[in-house]
C-alpha cells in the first residue's frame, strides 16, 4: 500500500509539474507574439512619421517644379510663336 501511495505521489507530481511547463511555454510564446506585434506597430509608426515629414518638405518643392514646368512652356510658347 506504501509502494502504491508513493507511486502515485510521484505520478501526480509529475503531471503537475508537466503542467506547469506547458503553462510556462504558453505563457512565453503569447509574450513573445505581442512584442512582434508591438515591434511591429512601433517600426510601421516610425515609417510613417518618416513619410509625413518627407511628405511635408516636398510638397513645397514639388509645387515649385510645377510652377517652373508652367513657366518654361510659356517661355517656349513665347519663344516659338
Amino acid at each position: 500500500m506504501d509502494q502504491l501511495n508513493r507511486s502515485r505521489a510521484i505520478l501526480f507530481a509529475g503531471i503537475l509539474l508537466g503542467g506547469y511547463i506547458v503553462l510556462l511555454i504558453g505563457l512565453v510564446y503569447v509574450g513573445q507574439q505581442h512584442l512582434r506585434q508591438s515591434l511591429y506597430d512601433q517600426a510601421h509608426l516610425a515609417l510613417e512619421k518618416q513619410a509625413a515629414a518627407v511628405g511635408y518638405f516636398m510638397a513645397p518643392q514639388q509645387n515649385l517644379w510645377v510652377a517652373e514646368v508652367g513657366l518654361r512652356q510659356m517661355i517656349r510658347s513665347v519663344l516659338s510663336g
